[in-house]
């Protein structure tokens, strides 16, 4: 299995498969190389290189050019990596809060059908106390309808 077909490629180079951005910036990547090479080529003349207190001596500028994009492509892959790290953290908090916003919609769902059980419940037997209520007004009425006869 090559390295295009495992999909370590688009790993490395975070792109996308089959999508347009993701081919813009493979396309981006190796004109931005190649244009790197042409300069390192067309400038092999030694430099001096400073850095604090530290002196290189004559080097190649083409060495201090690939040095240079390495530790800037170094850079970046941390600065990645830095967000890669930042993402997983907050969409596992974010899994984490939706787990018990389920949990409590559930609690709350039963709850409810809980509630409903008893409104119906309490309905029936507010019904049962009203027919109780007519029978007895009727018999009141009733009874004071034979008292009056007699």
């Amino acid at each position: 299995m090559s390295l295009a077909q495992s999909g370590t490629i688009e790993r490395v180079f975070c792109l996308q498969p089959n999508t347009a951005m993701g081919v813009i910036v493979l396309i981006l990547m190796i004109v931005l190389s190649i244009v790197m090479v042409i300069f390192g080529v067309q400038n092999p003349q030694p430099v001096n290189v400073r850095f604090f207190t530290i002196e290189s001596g004559n080097i190649s500028l083409s060495l201090v050019i690939v040095v240079s994009a390495l530790l800037g492509a170094a850079l970046i892959g941390l600065l990645s990596l830095w967000d890669g790290a930042r993402r997983g953290l907050r969409s596992m908090r974010t899994t984490k809060r939706l787990t018990s916003l389920e949990q409590q919609n559930v609690e709350l769902e039963r709850l409810k059908a809980s509630l409903e059980q008893e409104n119906a419940a309490l309905k029936e037997r507010n019904d049962q106390l009203e027919n109780v209520k007519q029978t007895i007004e009727v018999q009141a009425i009733d009874s004071d309808g034979m008292m009056s006869d007699r």
